[in-house]
């Protein structure tokens, strides 16, 4: 093997040094000491590990070990005996099955930003870069000493939404921010008595120096506490969730620490915060001891507590609920309100890729039952499956489905629907008698095609990132792990190259809201007028900026109030939004663009010259669109030019 720099990243990685956060100088000194290292104390870090260790320290670097990698470990100690006999015999390569995992950068969210380019020109390039992409000469440039030193230069996603204005910054910002709230609920006689007093309970974390809430900013920095706070939130927003299944969510993740630390004060530990809250919280409902057993051996879901209100009163709830709506209150809607603030053009993407899905599908299921109705009238009662076979047939044309990344068309695209059990359905039996034994009942179920609740702004982006994987697969040696590659060290610089290329490649050429705008069109217009004008008066939900309900015409938000609207009309709205997300695609689309979505240290770039300084100063001419190149290359080249 004579790929010593990849060698040693898949050495470090072995042992749990984090290659993708950190630059190749770091990933060097850890790997280039274990691998002149005795081997008898390399196998000694190992036999740590193995005894419960978590960490590990080589020349002042230290290492968390997951149990990912653990078995790439023995791996990696053959590698280095490999390396160490071949050192001393003089040779300058040696054999190694040693593998290299090299992820991309929030894939999902990566994707959306090339596919849905901001509006606003200085937030799409401060956000692509943080997905790895590089817009124009200026931001290139930026990478000269490789892009994971240049990515330890910027926030990233996670610490740009902690460092949001719309984020308190401490546990004194956030109890003012929700006692405005609670002042707010105050004043409703609706939510008075069932909205909580969480301020009371986190001014007791504060007083108390919780330890289940660590600062989420230090010296400026964002810490880990701030970082495991934002990743689920902006992982669950990129997929679709609402604003109550993100707090919900923020909820649930900070209520663990809560729950453990107050059972450290029933075990004869510090009585911290938490401790005191869970105490005030339960009461005289049940014994020190009695919460201790049902805790641990039941769980916090098995405990009733009762807990204030802003009203003055109590509300009655289960203990893991009551905790976590503390954190869902409070950190929860502020992170609902920074990804609102920070990603609303996304938010709006993703509304009308969801609208588009369920009026499609309205419009087959309509046409499918009315079809259902005849071929069951046509057979006494009784539908076939040869019958209904046929009329799933006939109706494919109009199914919610568009067409792919790699399909020619809608009926080998992407589908986007739920299934279930057909209404009433459940309620057909036929009565069977068997040779030699009473009759019974034999039950028939038949399923049906159901409508996709958010899918249709999350399928189409898993089927993309699923199409790059499937090309890079063609001819190659490696395995993936979802949209991650695990390949050997030689291979690595190339299949990054590769893999970026591919990722550019389709998010310039795949119109992902174009193909739903036709296949909206396609489905209203197999509709006709009759049936489009008996699902506009339909009571039906859909997403923001979408409604209907009441026997009461579609109506569509406008940004300030809910105007009328047709269906028709709406699909002029969609396609309005298609061409304009056309030429904001078009627009970045032939500038300068080196994309490092799958990052390895200084390898792995794909720089794509568009009709900027960097083309001409590098090929000399615009004979051709697009040009791979190294970014390091590229920007030695570009260096060059100006000397």
């Amino acid at each position: 093997m004579d790929n010593l720099l990849n060698t040693q990243k898949a050495i470090a990685q072995a042992f749990g040094y984090g290659i993708d956060k950190l630059n190749d100088t770091g990933t060097v000194k850890f790997a280039d000491t274990l691998m002149n290292m005795p081997i008898d104390e390399v196998q000694g870090l190992m036999d740590q590990l193995m005894k419960g260790a978590h960490k590990i320290k080589v020349d002042g670097l230290s290492a968390k070990v997951g149990m990912e990698f653990i078995a790439q470990m023995p791996v990696a100690i053959a590698t280095i005996k490999a390396y160490q006999l071949a050192k001393a015999n003089g040779d300058k390569t040696f054999e190694s099955s040693l593998a290299l995992e090299t992820d991309g950068k929030t894939n999902g969210f990566a994707l959306k930003t090339q596919l849905f380019p901001f509006p606003d020109e200085a937030k799409h390039r401060e956000w692509s870069q943080k997905a790895g992409v590089l817009i124009g000469e200026e931001k290139i440039a930026e990478a000269v000493d490789g892009p994971t030193a240049m990515f330890e230069k910027i926030d990233d996603s996670y610490e740009t939404l902690i460092k949001s204005d719309e984020m308190p910054k401490n546990m004194e910002e956030m109890i003012v921010k929700v006692k405005k709230a609670e002042a707010k609920a105050r004043r409703s006689d609706k939510k008075k008595a069932s909205t909580l007093q969480v301020s009371d309970y986190l001014s007791t974390l504060a007083a108390g120096k919780s330890n289940s809430i660590k600062p989420m900013i230090e010296n400026g920095k964002v810490t880990d506490e701030g970082r495991n706070l934002a990743k689920q939130p902006f992982m669950k927003d990129n997929y679709g969730s609402g604003k109550t299944s993100l707090k919900r969510g923020v909820g649930v993740d900070m209520s663990n620490k809560f729950v453990d630390a107050a059972l450290q004060g029933m075990n004869g530990g510090k009585k911290g915060p938490e401790y005191t809250i869970v105490m005030e919280m339960v009461g005289s409902r049940m014994t020190t001891e009695e919460l201790q057993t049902a805790l641990i051996h039941k769980g916090a879901q098995s405990v009733t507590v009762d807990v204030k209100t802003v009203d003055g009163g109590t509300m009655e709830m289960r203990l893991d609920r009551a905790v976590a709506a503390i954190y869902a209150e409070s950190y929860g809607v502020a992170m609902s309100e920074v990804l609102d603030t920070e990603l609303s053009h996304l938010h709006d993407i993703n509304n009308v890729m969801n609208n588009s899905f369920k009026i499609m599908f309205r419009l087959y299921e309509k046409m499918y039952d009315a079809k259902v109705k005849e071929a069951t009238t046509k057979g006494k009662g009784r539908l076939t499956v040869d019958a209904e076979t046929k009329i799933i047939r006939e109706l494919a044309n109009v199914f919610p489905a568009i067409q792919g990344p790699l399909s020619k068309g809608r009926l080998d695209g992407i589908a986007i629907f739920d299934d279930g059990n057909a209404e009433g359905s459940d309620k057909a039996q036929t009565r069977v008698k068997n040779k030699g034994q009473k009759s019974f009942s034999v039950q028939t179920v038949r399923k049906k095609f159901k409508e996709a609740m958010s899918a249709g702004s999350v399928i189409p982006i898993h089927f993309l990132d699923g199409a790059i994987m499937a090309v890079m697969m063609k001819d190659k040696r490696f395995t993936n792990v979802f949209d991650a590659l695990v390949m050997s060290p030689e291979d690595a610089a190339a299949y990054s190259v590769e893999y970026n290329r591919l990722f550019a490649k389709f998010t310039n050429e795949w119109d992902l809201l174009g193909a739903i705008s036709d296949a909206l069109a396609e489905s209203i217009e197999a509709a006709g007028p009759k049936l489009l004008a008996e699902i506009n008066k339909e009571n039906f939900e859909l997403g923001t900026g979408l409604t209907s309900g009441g026997g009461k015409q579609m109506k569509y938000w406008t940004g300030k109030k809910f105007e009328p609207i047709s269906l028709v009309g709406y699909q002029d709205k969609v396609q309005e939004a298609a061409v304009e997300n056309k030429k904001l695609v078009d627009k970045y689309r032939y500038e300068d663009r080196t994309t490092h979505q799958m990052v390895l240290g200084t390898d792995g770039g794909h720089t794509e010259t568009g009709n900027g300084k960097l083309k001409k100063d590098i090929l000399g001419s615009l004979k051709e669109v697009t040009e791979t190149v190294a970014l390091t290359k590229s920007i030695d080249e570009l260096n060059k030019c100006k000397d």
